[in-house]
């Protein structure tokens, strides 16, 4: 008689002890599942600034809005897996505050569908994630962007470049205003040493986007 290999008997009595539930309400999903349940969507961006992401009703256009209009955010489009809110806050907060590295990998996948759907996204040429601080990697052992940015990259068939460095320590920016929010990323950045994004094409990949103002602070060193 042959006996089935352990694999094959550790899923089940996992399940069995611990059973897969959402990463944002707790309840029930499928056997062996990863990520949300049916009852926790992710709210569509739906009529937004497709330049800095802006809410914006059914008269977007697609040259800025009254936020970002003037400003120089040095980066063209915005792609995003849905609004800041319900699921998908619970979702990111569980990830980066609440030791549920996982939910980057579910993410990213998600955000590399949407981003290879994009029209722009084919004349990409390397993808870049925002950097986090020396004390944030060494709390969380990990740069929650860059995983995000895998998957991504992944997907396009592009490389992943660490051309960005984070400079000390810098104030959250939960909680921050916009007028806050711009003064506290002011060279929180720097380039990497052999960094050369000189004319190309890059995807900049963060985890949240609130004003724009840490993606325009990296794209601007970027360009």
């Amino acid at each position: 008689m042959r006996l089935p290999r352990p694999a094959t008997l550790v899923a089940p009595l996992v399940d069995l002890l611990y059973p897969p539930a959402c990463w944002a309400c707790g309840g029930p999903i499928p056997d062996q599942a990863l990520g949300l349940c049916p009852a926790c969507p992710l709210v569509p961006l739906g009529d937004c600034c497709r330049r800095c992401g802006e809410p914006q009703g059914p008269h977007a256009g697609p040259d800025g809005c009254d936020t970002c209009r003037g400003r120089s955010l040095f980066f063209r489009h915005v792609a995003a897996l849905g609004r800041y809110e319900g699921a998908l806050q619970a979702l990111v907060r569980r990830a980066k505050f609440g030791g549920e590295p996982a939910a980057w990998g579910w993410l990213g996948a998600r955000l590399a569908g949407e981003v290879s759907a994009a029209p722009w996204a084919a004349g990409t040429d390397a993808v870049v994630a925002v950097p986090s601080s020396r004390r944030a990697r060494w709390q969380r052992g990990y740069n929650p962007a860059r995983l995000l940015a895998r998957p991504v990259a992944r997907r396009l068939g592009r490389p992943l470049k660490a051309w960005l460095l984070r400079r000390g320590s810098a104030v959250p920016q939960v909680g921050l205003k916009r007028a806050e929010r711009l003064a506290n990323v002011e060279g929180a950045f720097a380039l990497a040493q052999g960094a050369r994004p000189e004319g190309l094409r890059l995807l900049l990949v963060d985890d949240v986007m609130t004003t724009g103002a840490t993606l325009a602070a990296c794209a601007g060193l970027l360009v």
